[in-house]
C-alpha cells in the first residue's frame, strides 16, 4: 500500500530509508533511519508488529514490493508513494 509525504506528514509512522548507506547519506527524510533492504529481510525480528512502518526506497518499487510482502506476514507497513526522487522533485 502507498502512502503519500501529506498522508505521512500526518501520522506517526517509523520511517525506514532501505536504500544502500551511500544513497541515505547523500540525502535522506528526517526522522528516518537506515536500514538497506537486504538487512530487513535477513533481520525481520528488528520489527515490531505493533509498530506501523514507512518504506523508502529511490523510487518507491522497492519499498512497495518489500511493504506488501511484510504486510503478507503480518506487519503494518506502506510505501512512500513515488519514492525519495518525488519528494526532490516537488522540493519537500
Amino acid at each position: 500500500m502507498n502512502i503519500t509525504y501529506d498522508e505521512l506528514k500526518m501520522n506517526n509512522y517509523k520511517l525506514i530509508d532501505v536504500r544502500e548507506s551511500k544513497f541515505y547519506n547523500m540525502g535522506h527524510l528526517n526522522g528516518s533511519i537506515n536500514i538497506p533492504v537486504n538487512n530487513i529481510l535477513y533481520n525481520i525480528n528488528i520489527l515490531d508488529k505493533n509498530n506501523s512502518y514507512v518504506f523508502i526506497c529511490e523510487s518507491g518499487k522497492t519499498s512497495l514490493k518489500l511493504s506488501k510482502l511484510l504486510n503478507n506476514l503480518g506487519y503494518k507497513t506502506y510505501s512512500l508513494d513515488g519514492g525519495y526522487i518525488n519528494l526532490i522533485n516537488k522540493n519537500f
